[in-house]
């Protein structure tokens, strides 16, 4: 996991940190010292460094940018990472986003929060005057230098709490305490929101017919929204745009893959509402291809969201043709029925909506077997070595009932 520990001048950013890096077995960034010893190698960069931390002043988002990327490899960042004393303004909080966390090659670390801790203007001056008497004046520890520093942290706080609230990532935790109670209260926040953002998504993949649907459906006991490609396109058609128009038209009704290009605005802009909402969320038929694998990857790393558990839902070919005769779908909600094994409670009726079930054109054997050759069959493996590869993946078994299934499902989750 990553977080962030932010505060004003001495709010015991630098020593919370080390003491959670040291319980957490993970390292710690620190800003602050990059940056004061990069003053410690004389040049005309650390000369313009110095001048501006000497009027409580913040050096450039391009200059912390070199300075993480370059103490990223460095060290070892399997397990994650904290920082201490950033991001320090909104244009931190940006590069974090934009440039640092889809670039770290880490695809199951979550970015679980920012941690303020919070202190008076008053306390910051005390603590740093004895910290000066203890250990000597820093370059930026003068009475005048504090309280600017203290003005600038008030002045940038209130965009980067608003903005990591609209995510339910921001953590305000009163700084004016004993370390050891701060560090019970910082540990206690950190193991929930790491335990409820690891398993906040779950993507299931598998054939047509592998029972995908019927397990997110069964995931939803615990909590989880049901999300699914076709779902999503379907709300924006409702919702009549001319995105959704251009879809229906194009697409949908032609019986062809909605392109890459319209995903974001579509399935990843549902998704994010969801997430916003503090929602656990299961997808289905979002990753049809290596490339739509990797772009959600890439999108959830600027949010700071993973998905840290991939379901292969594996079946024998000859069993997902004897499954998809007997499927009917409801027309309305897209929802799934299997004659055998989960029949609408009135035969040939939606338990949803009432609607009319009907049979898929494109799920005669013939055109089955078509389907399953070029929708599954011949895209998987790259996609599997894709998430093996970076140990998100669990295989279970779909041969059997939608309940043993589901208790394999659970085992592989840890639910």
């Amino acid at each position: 996991m990553i977080f962030s520990l932010i505060g004003p001048p001495a709010s015991g950013k630098t020593t919370n940190s080390i003491l959670l890096g040291e319980r957490l077995k993970i390292p710690v960034i620190h800003i602050g010292d990059l940056l004061r010893q990069k003053l410690s190698s004389p040049s005309r960069s650390s000369e313009n460094i110095k001048s501006i931390m000497k009027k409580g002043g913040l050096v450039s988002s391009s200059l912390i940018k070199r300075l993480i990327f370059s103490w990223i490899r460095k060290n070892d960042i399997e397990n994650g990472f904290i920082f201490d004393g950033f991001p320090r303004r909104f244009k931190d909080v940006n590069l974090l986003h934009n440039e640092i966390l889809p670039k770290i090659d880490i695809c199951s670390l979550p970015f679980v929060g920012v941690f303020n801790l919070d202190i008076s203007l008053r306390e910051a001056v005390k603590r740093v005057s004895i910290r000066s008497r203890v250990k000597g004046e820093r370059v930026d520890d003068k009475l005048d230098i504090t309280k600017k520093r203290y003005d600038i942290y008030i002045k940038n706080i209130e965009k980067i709490k608003n903005f990591y609230s609209s995510s339910l990532r921001w953590f305000s935790i009163p700084g004016e305490r004993e370390v050891s109670d701060i560090q019970k209260t910082l540990e206690s926040l950190i193991g929930e929101q790491k335990k409820f953002r690891e398993s906040q998504i779950i993507l299931i993949l598998g054939a047509a017919g592998s029972g995908k649907d019927t397990q997110a459906q069964m995931l939803s006991s615990f909590g989880y929204d049901i999300f699914s490609s076709g779902e999503a396109f379907r709300k924006e058609i409702a919702k009549k745009t001319k995105l959704g128009k251009l879809i229906k038209e194009k697409y949908i009704n032609k019986g062809k893959l909605v392109p890459d290009i319209y995903h974001k605005d579509v399935i990843y802009k549902q998704i994010a509402e969801i997430l916003d909402k503090g929602k656990k969320i299961v997808l289905t038929g979002v990753v049809r291809t290596l490339k739509q694998a990797k772009i959600l990857d890439e999108y959830l790393a600027h949010r700071g969201d993973v998905v840290k558990n991939v379901i292969l839902l594996d079946v024998p070919r000859k069993m997902l043709i004897e499954r998809l005769s007997l499927r009917m779908v409801c027309p309305k909600c897209g929802f799934n029925y299997n004659l055998k094994y989960l029949p609408p409670k009135k035969p040939g009726i939606c338990d949803r909506d009432g609607t009319k079930l009907v049979r898929r054109e494109d799920e005669t054997r013939e055109a089955v077997n078509v389907r399953l050759k070029e929708q599954f069959y011949d895209v998987i493996k790259p996609i599997l070595s894709y998430y093996k590869n970076t140990k998100r993946l669990h295989i279970v078994d779909g041969r059997f009932t939608p309940d043993k299934v589901f208790k394999l499902v659970r085992k592989a989750l840890e639910i």
